[in-house]
């Protein structure tokens, strides 16, 4: 018998023998009142998720914080709208439709010129609102606020004279017929199929809820394969079918702390006031105010008043007691703060974020500023994928069907309808907070290669790097029709930039060599 079989474990019959291995597990005293669920998702989220969506709502109408968390995040996920820029792949197309590169680039060109062009005039302007009411970025900023406040919002695109419009349901509207119990296939509206995957959607087309007006909403278009209705919402665990109001795990905090501000002020307001308590002498009956002559004078009240230089006579015997609550507390702002810094941290918005207040330092602010970048970078991504890509599709196909633009192969191969479909999107931008530094930074990372141009414009300024050297040609050509040459154009900085990056490398290199140079160490 080897070593190893000697202490190898073996596979026994019987029990497994258990215990209590983790300290949060144990029954501890601490524990006795804490209420656990284990229920399904669905089945946790369901009977909770109207109380969550209205308290949300209202924290969102009446609570300063929670209101400067939500827009917050729109205002910088979406800001004045989502940019598209095609991103075709040229490669595909050389490749599926068996052409030369240079004749998928000239198609590809062709094709970006013109759905680019009508994407936003048609994005930018009320067409694209089944209502005709909104604009492309005010659609988008509403579905992603909506989603924060409800959990989930569902959007369709009926064609409307000619283009697909894009048309939001609130989530209450979603419901089960007759408002009956949820069930295996039908969860809070959703119908779900053996899999649990979703293939349709009860929908309450009377927004004011009662009556009920139902109609069944199909998924898919079974002949067309085309979405007929998309449901928004973040899953937080497998099979979940509703989504949960993005403020909902701090909810209690909010509350909690909007009183606790309520009380504060309130206390200060009430020691902003001159109160005194008046002390009578031991057996001193009724009211006998000072002044006072009859029982007629001392209904009428006291006829004496605080005030500068005031000299007040009192019975003998009385006192006058101030009474001070001490108000303001010193110790309020510390707790409140510490409280905000609790509540940002769960929602992905660092205290510094939530209130708009950099009295740090640089380093520090902008340390928040980045680590809540990444929270919008989350959410923007999460939006582009599931709600601006198809969106977009919705009205790539319409125009390909009605002959506006061509795109050879999009309904025939999967492969050709992505590389069609390719587009990149672009949002509001980080931000600089010492520009000089950071834009040396941009030009010096896009000299050596590190980052394309595209992409740390994107990233600085939101801008699309193609409009930007288009209208860089223009303002050129403009100048020079009028004879002005300015003392620093946009050639010389890049000149100027590209210098400094190949500086940095060469002196990079020198140290590299004066390190490999050095004798070893005895």
């Amino acid at each position: 018998m080897g070593l190893f079989s000697l202490f190898s474990s073996k596979v026994k019959t019987g029990a497994l023998r258990v215990g209590a291995a983790f300290n949060g597990a144990r029954m501890l005293r601490q524990f006795k009142n804490w209420r656990t669920s284990n229920g399904s998702p669905d089945g946790e989220i369901i009977t909770d998720l109207p109380t969550l969506r209205y308290r949300c709502r209202d924290l969102h109408k009446n609570n300063a914080i929670a209101r400067a968390a939500e827009d917050a995040i729109t205002r910088n996920v979406v800001g004045l709208g989502l940019k598209m820029q095609t991103a075709v792949d040229y490669a595909a197309l050389s490749r599926e439709l068996n052409i030369s590169s240079e004749e998928a680039e000239k198609l590809a060109d062709d094709f970006e010129q013109k759905i680019e062009s009508a994407w936003h005039a048609y994005y930018n302007s009320t067409a694209c609102d089944a209502r005709g009411v909104s604009d492309g970025p005010e659609k988008t900023r509403l579905a992603l606020s909506s989603v924060l406040q409800s959990g989930d919002v569902f959007a369709t695109f009926p064609r409307i004279n000619g283009f697909p419009r894009l048309g939001l349901i609130e989530a209450d509207q979603v419901q089960n017929p007759q408002h009956r119990s949820s069930t295996a296939s039908l969860r809070e509206g959703v119908q779900v199929d053996e899999n649990g995957a979703p293939v349709g959607y009860w929908v309450n087309t009377n927004q004011e809820q009662w009556p009920q007006d139902l109609r069944f909403v199909p998924k898919i278009g079974a002949e067309s394969g085309r979405a007929i209705i998309l449901h928004l919402f973040r899953e937080e665990r497998p099979g979940q079918n509703r989504g949960i109001p993005w403020a909902a795990p701090v909810i209690e905090q909010l509350k909690n702390l909007d009183g606790y501000e309520k009380s504060e002020i309130t206390a200060a307001l009430v020691s902003s006031f001159l109160t005194f308590f008046v002390e009578k002498p031991v057996g001193a009956t009724g009211h006998a105010l000072p002044g006072a002559t009859s029982e007629a004078e001392e209904e009428l009240g006291p006829d004496f008043q605080a005030g500068p230089a005031a000299i007040l006579e009192l019975p003998g015997g009385w006192k006058v007691n101030p009474h001070n609550p001490g108000r303001p507390n010193a110790n309020a702002v510390g707790f409140i703060e510490s409280a905000l810094k609790k509540i940002g941290s769960a929602l992905g918005v660092p205290f510094e974020m939530l209130l708009s207040h950099y009295t740090t330092s640089f380093t520090s602010a902008r340390a928040a500023r980045i680590e809540f970048w990444k929270t919008v970078t989350v959410w923007r991504s999460w939006l582009v994928e599931n709600f601006m890509r198809v969106w977009y599709e919705e009205f790539l196909t319409d125009a390909i069907i009605s002959g506006r633009v061509d795109a050879p192969g999009f309904f025939t191969s999967d492969t050709l309808r992505r590389a069609w479909a390719g587009a990149n999107w672009f949002g509001p931008a980080l931000g600089q907070i010492n520009e000089k530094v950071e834009t040396d930074a941009i030009a010096a990372v896009i000299g050596i290669g590190g980052k394309s141009a595209t992409a740390a414009f994107a990233e600085a300024y939101g801008t699309d790097y193609e409009d930007t050297i288009r209208a860089l040609g223009r303002e050129r050509k403009f100048r020079e029709r009028l004879g002005v040459k300015l003392a620093l154009d946009e050639t010389t900085y890049v000149n100027i930039a590209n210098k400094a990056a190949n500086a940095e490398i060469a002196k990079t290199q020198e140290e590299i060599d004066a390190l490999s140079n050095t004798p070893p160490e005895n």
